[in-house]
Parts: structure tokens; C-alpha cells; sequence
């Protein structure tokens, strides 16, 4: 009766992915109710049908009391793709409140209890777990309140409530929930469960290392936000000798295109075909699942817009769109800001820096020189490809090559002044990057401006690493090249000083610590935690002037400005201080670098050389247009022809 009735009144109950009875209750009460007295008097069996139904529902209040999830539906159709996708790993990123979360959480829920519906079912018992940010608030905050404790307001929370159907038992030490096998819940016997068939659920934080899960296997596994790349290869270790295992990552894509889930999951996704594929199977090896928060249905688009306005536009890309981009809740930098700079980015050239040689008798022997020795033969026999000769197409000293490590954004200009940052890693692959960025400077009244015209991004050795500076303060014009010292830095300074002799290396002698050590110990700049705090105030100066609100820096790299976007502010372990660094496992190799560049420009007047300043000025007011040259070039020709015929008329 209950199907005639909504099927009379032009509803078509099917329209629930998920045949849920109250929601399907409720809709017959509220159409019987819109009946005049006339109709319901007339139907027959309405009254038998009303208290039947009536104590069906009391009845199932008490059912998913004891058993929430029942209630679950999908949200939306990519929901109802992500829980039946049987690739290895289902990635589902979206905007806020889009159902990503509850849709993993059901999934968790479905395997543990054998009850799955989208997908093929897992062999049981199941073991599954969860990796969180941190034990101290993910723990109680999040987990136990989803899974044991309840959420205020969520209707299919706790999803194991202690009295519930399925809850076995929870070893808080150790995070560890236990559901009963079907046979004891369904007798409602679960606490009494011993069977060898019981589910677990085990959470683990990111905090204590990939070796947390090492050694377990597992059915399923969910990483639930800014998860650490470090446990990705060891989780997936532990689901491939299980059948049908599969790995899920749900999160608000705020990390940007530098994060490893779209670096290691998104682009295989995007290059699909046998890419994306398990070898020897037609199972994918990931599929993605995205919604923005306009098409999801769950918030009313007037609270939608509303949230806009609030949001700088990069945050809403993430936040509300669903889109990789880089944002800290912590940042230092204005997002606002950092949204207009994003507009400025530009396509580099890659490409390999090489020295070459002018001088013909020295070819032969040349080519057979290595690396160190054409460096150091540089400025007495060898001349590094200036601008101008790469235009005239004379010697091309720029080949593209991916695996270069430099992109050029701008080439050198005659007379114009250049500062490189140099952040120095171990080199060690996996590990942070060294990093090079080349600032052009400009000098318009009492304030200097920045401009990145080419970089260097890349895991290298720092001996290596002392020829690729050697070579992008070279082609620059000779640039000051500021390096960061201590540990690997050191050894890339003694390199440039004590084997290259690259004669323009900042020194910092402003630290009275400097005093009496020599003076290889004033080259390069150190950032530890007195100078950290200045350095990183004057790049953020640079973005935002603190007293008239200009930018003075330009940033042409895409990925460095993804990198501006994650660095922020945390507070250390002992609460006392803060520091600044990547955030979400983001590296800082690229803003180090920028900031260590105007460090030592904004504190060294000395840096900045006025006489060149004043040349480049005076050079850039003599360059004639073309129409003038041409003009001139036809006077000369015309004088030069006048002269030649008064010469052969005068012989």
C-alpha cells in the first residue's frame, strides 16, 4: 500500500540510492497526511495500514539505534563511483563538506561487518586502518567520536555506538576497536564475541613514522587528510597480499599540485590507459573522485556564496571547488595576494647550462677537460654565452633538456644585477631539494624589487651543487650568490671559494659571532632560530609592504609560489616557540632561497652596485626605436655614399 500511495502522488520511490525506511516512512505519513478527511475515510485498510506502519518505525528507531549506519546513503553520484570503485586506490578529494569522509567511513563500516553492497565483498575476518594526523586531537576529537562516542549532530554516528549491534570491545591504549562476527551481532550478542572471525579497525598517527604499520597486512586502509607521503609505499605494502585490498584517501586538496597524492595518484589517474592499470589485470590502479560543494547538494548555495566572500580566491578553490592548490591555515604570506601572483606565472625554458669555449686553439684540448677544470680555465680562456650572443644565434650555449634541473624565465641583461639564493640539501633522493633562485634587482627611489628569472630545483650532492651556482652566477652577470651555511652548506661554500674561485660570495659580517674566525666563516648566511624570524619578515615585506601595502617581488614559478602558499608558522613540541617551515609535508626548499636572496640585499648596501645601476640607466635612455634606428642607418648610408662619390670624383 505503502508504494500505491507515493506512486498515486507522483513520487517515485526509487529515487533513494539506498532504500532507507524512515525516510521512506516519513514521505507516506506526510502524503497521507496532505489527504483531505473525505480520502482517508475512503480507503480501505488505511487505518490497519497507519498502525502497522507506525509500529514498524518505533521498532526501527530502536534497530538503528543499535546499528546507525543503516541509514547511510550516498550523497551524490560520485559518492555512490568512489564506494564502487575497485581500483587499488580510490582517491576522493574534494571542497568541504562534500561527503568524502562519510563516504570512506561507510566503506570502513560495510567491509568490517561484511554488509558491502557497491563493491565485492571482502573476505573476513577484516582488519583495517585508519592513519590521522596526530593521537592528541585526531584520536578523541575525530576517530572515537566517529566510530564509538557519536558526532553532535550526525544521525549515522557512532557508527559502533558501545551498546550497539556490532561493538566487541576498544583498547584505548593502543587505538584497536573490535567488531563482533555476524553471527554474534546478529544475536545481539557482541560483547560476549570471541570468534576468530571478529573485525578490527586500529588507528595509527602520521606522527610516529610509516614503521607503525610495518610488518601487519590488511584489507583496507584509509588515510583520512594531510597524510605524510612517508606512509603511502609502507600501506601499501601491507594491503597487496590480501585479496580485493584497497587503499582510500579522502582530503581537501589545500596541499596544491606539490603534494605527493597528486603527484603519485592524480597524474597516473590523468595519463589512464595502461598507465593506470594493475599489470596483468584490467583492475585500475587509482581512481580519482571529485565534486565542488555547488554540485554535492549538501549546503545551501546562498551559504555557499556567502562562504566566497569570506574565503581568499585561493582558499575557495580548495575549500569550495575542489582544487589542488597550495594554502596553510598557518600561512605567513597574504593568500590574497598570493592569489594575484599566481596570475603572473610563466612557461620556463629547461635547460642545461654549459661552458663553452671561444678560444680556437684551446677546442681540442678543451673537450677534454672535466667539469672542474673548464670552470676554473673560465675567466682566463673560456666566456660564458652572454644574452646577446644567444639572440645573434652565434654559439647556443642552451640546449632543453627535462632532466636539466634550471628553468630560465628571463636571460640576462647587459648591465642589469642579479642576487642568488641558495638553499643547500644533503642531496639525498627522497629528501629535501637544493634550490637556486635568481632575483633580478631594481632600485626605484628608497625601495628594491624583485624579479625571478630563472632557478634551480633539484637533488644533488653540494660539491655538484657548487658548479650549478658557479654557473648561474656566471651567466647573470657575475651575481652575488648567497649561500646557506652549516652542514652541507659548508662544503659548497669551500668548493666555490677554495676550488672554483667564484669571487662573488656573500659574506655575512654583521654577527659579531663572526668576529675572529677567519674569513671563510663570514661567507655565506646562517638561518638558525635568532635570524630565521628577520629573514622570513622581510620576504614577507616583499609580498606585502608593511607600510603601503605594494609588492615588491615578482614570482615567475609556478611551483615555487605552491611552496609560498604551505609555509607557515607552527608551534613547536615544547609550546614555548614557533617556527617557520612547509606545512602538510610540503618542503621549503624555493622560499628559503627567495628569502636568504632579499635577506642579504635589504641588509648589505654594499650589495647592490649603483655605478651599474646608473650604466644600465643611462644605456636603456640611449637605445634608440626601431624607426629611429632605421632613420639613422639610412643617414649614414646616405653619407657614407655622398663621401664615396666625392672620393672617385675628386681621383
Amino acid at each position: 500500500m505503502g508504494e500505491k500511495i507515493l506512486s498515486d502522488a507522483g513520487i517515485d520511490h526509487k529515487v533513494l540510492l539506498v532504500p532507507n525506511f524512515l525516510e521512506w516512512a516519513d514521505l507516506v505519513r506526510d502524503v497521507i497526511k496532505s489527504w483531505p478527511n473525505s480520502k482517508r475515510e475512503e480507503t480501505i485498510g488505511l487505518k490497519d495500514f497507519i498502525e502497522s506502519l507506525k509500529k514498524l518505525r518505533d521498532d526501527f528507531e530502536e534497530v538503528v539505534k543499535a546499528d546507525p549506519m543503516i541509514l547511510f546513503r550516498p550523497a551524490h553520484s560520485v559518492s555512490l563511483d568512489f564506494l564502487s570503485s575497485t581500483a587499488m586506490v580510490r582517491y576522493f578529494f574534494s571542497g568541504n563538506r562534500c561527503s568524502k569522509t562519510e563516504s570512506a567511513a561507510y566503506d570502513v563500516y560495510a567491509a568490517m561487518t561484511g554488509q558491502m553492497i557497491y563493491r565485492p565483498a571482502l573476505p573476513l575476518p577484516v582488519s583495517v586502518f585508519v592513519v590521522g594526523t596526530n593521537f592528541t586531537q585526531y584520536g578523541p576529537q575525530v576517530f572515537e567520536k566517529k566510530f564509538i562516542e557519536g558526532e553532535p549532530g550526525n544521525p549515522l554516528s557512532p557508527i559502533f555506538p558501545y551498546e550497539g549491534k556490532w561493538f566487541n570491545g576498544y583498547d584505548r591504549h593502543h587505538r584497536l576497536l573490535r567488531v563482533a562476527c555476524r553471527e554474534c551481532a546478529n544475536r545481539n550478542k557482541a560483547r560476549d564475541c570471541k570468534h576468530a572471525s571478529r573485525s578490527t579497525l586500529q588507528l595509527f598517527s602520521d606522527e610516529t613514522g610509516p614503521d607503525a604499520i610495518a610488518g601487519g597486512q590488511h584489507s583496507l586502509g584509509w588515510f583520512d587528510e594531510n597524510v605524510d607521503e612517508t606512509y603511502f609505499s609502507e600501506a601499501m605494502q601491507r594491503l597487496r597480499n590480501v585479496p580485493k585490498s584497497s587503499l582510500m584517501v579522502t582530503r581537501t586538496p589545500l596541499g596544491g599540485k606539490s603534494r605527493w597524492e597528486y603527484q603519485r595518484l592524480y597524474l597516473v589517474f590523468e595519463r589512464g590507459g595502461e598507465d593506470n592499470l594493475i599489470p596483468g589485470s584490467d583492475r585500475q590502479l587509482v581512481s580519482c573522485h571529485t565534486i565542488d560543494q555547488y554540485s554535492a547538494g549538501l549546503i545551501a548555495h546562498q551559504d555557499i556564496d556567502a562562504m566566497r566572500k569570506l574565503y581568499a580566491p585561493i582558499e575557495a578553490e580548495a575549500r569550495i571547488f575542489g582544487k589542488h592548490v597550495a594554502y596553510s591555515e598557518s600561512a605567513v604570506f597574504d593568500t590574497w595576494i598570493m592569489s594575484e601572483m599566481f596570475d603572473e606565472c610563466l612557461k620556463p625554458k629547461l635547460v642545461e647550462l654549459r661552458v663553452t669555449c671561444l678560444s680556437d686553439e684551446l677546442e681540442d684540448q678543451f673537450g677534454n677537460w672535466d667539469e672542474k677544470e673548464r670552470l676554473a680555465a673560465w675567466d682566463r680562456k673560456c666566456f660564458y654565452i652572454s644574452h646577446h650572443k644567444i639572440q645573434s644565434g652565434e654559439i647556443k650555449p642552451l640546449e632543453a633538456k627535462q632532466s636539466g634541473g634550471y628553468k630560465i624565465f628571463e636571460f640576462p641583461e647587459p648591465e642589469a644585477q642579479y642576487v642568488i639564493g641558495a638553499d643547500v640539501a644533503q642531496g639525498l633522493a627522497g629528501r629535501d631539494y637544493s634550490c637556486a633562485q635568481v632575483l633580478k634587482i631594481i632600485k626605484i627611489g628608497l625601495e628594491y624589487f624583485y624579479e625571478q628569472v630563472a632557478m634551480f630545483h633539484g637533488h644533488i650532492n653540494s660539491i655538484a651543487y657548487a658548479k650549478v651556482l658557479y654557473k648561474l652566477g656566471k651567466f647573470y652577470n657575475d651575481a652575488v650568490v648567497v649561500i646557506e651555511r652549516r652542514g652541507p652548506g659548508d662544503a659548497t661554500i669551500q668548493e666555490m671559494t677554495r676550488e672554483l674561485g667564484y669571487d662573488n660570495i656573500f659574506r655575512d659580517i654583521i654577527d659579531p659571532a663572526q668576529t675572529g674566525w677567519g674569513q671563510d666563516f663570514a661567507f655565506g648566511i646562517d638561518t638558525n632560530v635568532k635570524t630565521k624570524g628577520i629573514i622570513i619578515s622581510m620576504l614577507q615585506n616583499s609580498i606585502k609592504h608593511a607600510e603601503t601595502g605594494k609588492r615588491y617581488l615578482i614570482i615567475r614559478d609556478v611551483y615555487t609560489l605552491e611552496e609560498f602558499g604551505h609555509f607557515g608558522q607552527e608551534r613547536t613540541e615544547s609550546g614555548l616557540s614557533y617556527r617557520f617551515r612547509g606545512t602538510q609535508g610540503a618542503h621549503d626548499d624555493t622560499v628559503i632561497a627567495v628569502a636568504i636572496a632579499i635577506y642579504a640585499t635589504e641588509t648589505y648596501p654594499d650589495l647592490f652596485d649603483y655605478d651599474k645601476e646608473r650604466r644600465r640607466k643611462l644605456r636603456k635612455i640611449a637605445e634608440l626605436s626601431e624607426h629611429d634606428t632605421n632613420f639613422w642607418s639610412d643617414v649614414h648610408k646616405t653619407e657614407e655614399e655622398n663621401s664615396r662619390e666625392e672620393s672617385e670624383s675628386y681621383v
